[in-house]
């Protein structure tokens, strides 16, 4: 079976925490600002809707129940690929490996199920300037965008990518745990 790993980063008027996923992915003002995405086997790559449409390939794969969906908190990506992007997809196509890991007594947290739990090596880390940035791009009162912090844009696109890097490892090392 094919498989597609894939992290949104996300922007909206909503405050997430505040009001939950449900209000969140179906309001008017919450947009995609990028997702980064690999297919097994191959080099993790980022969309980037500003530059243009979503690769046909994961559009397709977002809709076929023959590729597993593989992404850290699961329900956050299907909740933004049917309210926000308006791609049918059902959730028994989807493997999170937040659940993954609690299911093993593991923690949720990605930042901490790789580097403290896995110990996994520091290519596999998350990116320690990833809360700042979600500060600065994604919070309801946020201003900056890609033409107004550059520099910081940059970053924030590294940060999505290696998401999906340490979500793809975590992803085989729990699958290996679980057989």
């Amino acid at each position: 079976m094919q498989e597609l790993h894939l992290d949104y980063e996300t922007s909206s008027r909503v405050d997430l925490k505040k009001q939950g996923l449900d209000v969140y992915s179906k309001d008017p003002s919450t947009k995609v600002l990028m997702l980064s995405f690999a297919f097994k086997g191959e080099k993790v790559q980022l969309w980037e809707p500003h530059k243009g449409p979503m690769p046909e390939r994961v559009r397709r794969a977002l809709t076929d129940p023959n590729v597993r969906k593989i992404a850290h908190n699961a329900a956050f990506e299907i909740a933004i690929t049917v309210n926000v992007l308006g791609i049918k997809t059902t959730p028994d196509q989807w493997y999170c490996t937040m659940v993954m890991a609690l299911s093993l007594g593991l923690p949720g947290k990605l930042e901490l199920l790789a580097r403290d739990a896995l110990k996994l090596p520091p290519q596999y880390h998350k990116d320690t300037e990833g809360d700042r940035l979600i500060r600065l791009f994604c919070y309801p009162k946020s201003t900056a965008t890609w033409k107004t912090h550059a520099e910081e844009w940059e970053r924030f696109c590294h940060y999505c990518l290696q998401d999906t890097v340490t979500e793809d490892r975590v992803y085989t090392v729990t699958v290996s745990c679980k057989q």
